[in-house]
């Protein structure tokens, strides 16, 4: 597990499978789903949107760049794909998360 959440934190703007990981862990996607459903109790799927949308929420509350050229540094080759993506896991859109988290530090 460690190995492949040092793979996820070096690589996720890039790789965005679990097959891509499993085969750099030389294991295969199924049986890297069971190991992190047993020790993370999450699938290796979450733990990897996960890294992203913590990364994009950073990215958000501490800087000024635009919601495209997060989501391009982000591996989204389209800004509204990524807006999707985005509110699909943390409810609301990047530009609503900025605003909120802009008001929570005042």
């Amino acid at each position: 597990m460690r190995a492949f959440a040092q793979l996820v934190d070096q690589q996720f703007r890039t790789l965005k499978t679990v097959s891509a990981y499993a085969e750099q862990l030389a294991l295969s996607p199924n049986h890297l789903n069971a190991l992190c459903r047993r020790l993370l109790h999450q699938t290796a799927s979450d733990v990897l949107h996960a890294r992203i949308v913590a990364e994009a929420q950073q990215l958000l509350a501490r800087t000024n760049d635009s919601v495209a050229a997060i989501a391009a540094a982000l591996g989204f080759d389209d800004a509204s794909y990524f807006c999707r993506y985005f509110k699909k896991y943390v409810r609301q859109t990047p530009l609503a998360f900025r605003e909120f988290s802009a008001s929570a530090h005042e």
